[in-house]
């Protein structure tokens, strides 16, 4: 009688995920929350699950949408976490956005790059500071930087107006060293047209909570600093 159940309870649950299609338990989850209208519905593995990604939050609904949960999916079998293989396929088509010309590049010079990370850093961040000190053992490693302007305090902070000035004299780094290892900034500071504002609202997007936030080539987020040898094993390890 148990596995009879356990049959007819199997059965009941794949009816109920044919009976749902994504279309309609988006028109559910919407009906109860019109703020996501532009999220994206999918199915998972799971019966009777769907995943729901608002940018770069995801979250799982019920096939009634009445319920909802939060916390990463993770696939045993294959030792996978699908939850973050969503953020970072998200991630990887948000920096397509950025140009070099954007941003502010650091090449080895001795050595063909041969992986290469993106930074969302702060020149008024500690933590950014010691990244900043790992940069010339990065590029000897073959590790190519890419710094986007990220100045937590806000828009018009005097983070903010000294990120302009950093980005403004790029072609000094000597102006952003200074900076970033906690020099005083200059009297006076020059300004330009400058990409800084996207460049907050992008990390925004990404939903970063810090800086340093370091983003690989195929996607994973390392969130904050770490050890130099973790790091370049980390990016090392990647596609």
């Amino acid at each position: 009688m148990r596995l009879a159940l356990l049959v007819g309870l199997a059965l009941f649950v794949s009816n109920v995920v044919l009976a749902n299609s994504v279309d309609e338990v988006k028109q559910r989850l919407v009906k109860q929350l019109p703020e996501l209208s532009e999220a994206k519905v999918a199915a998972t593995p799971v019966p009777g699950l769907f995943s729901v990604q608002q940018g770069a939050f995801v979250f799982y609904t019920s096939a009634d949408a009445n319920y909802v949960l939060r916390g990463d999916l993770l696939s045993l079998s294959d030792q996978r976490n699908l939850t973050e293989e969503a953020q970072q396929s998200f991630r990887v088509g948000l920096l397509k956005r950025l140009s070099d010309k954007d941003t502010i590049n650091f090449v080895p010079e001795k050595t063909k790059a041969s992986h290469s990370i993106t930074v969302f850093t702060d020149v008024d961040c500690p933590y950014c500071h010691q990244l900043h000190q790992m940069l010339p053992k990065l590029l000897e490693s073959g590790i190519a930087v890419r710094y986007v302007m990220y100045p937590r305090a806000g828009i018009d902070s005097p983070s903010y107006q000294k990120t302009v000035h950093a980005w403004c004299q790029r072609a000094n780094k000597g102006e952003l060293d200074q900076l970033m290892k906690g020099g005083a900034a200059p009297a006076k500071l020059t300004t330009c047209t400058h990409p800084i504002k996207q460049q907050f609202e992008l990390a925004n997007e990404l939903g970063l909570q810090g800086t340093p936030s370091i983003i690989l080539a195929d996607g994973r987020l390392i969130p904050g600093l770490a050890p130099f040898e973790e790091l370049v094993r980390v990016v090392k390890a990647g596609k």
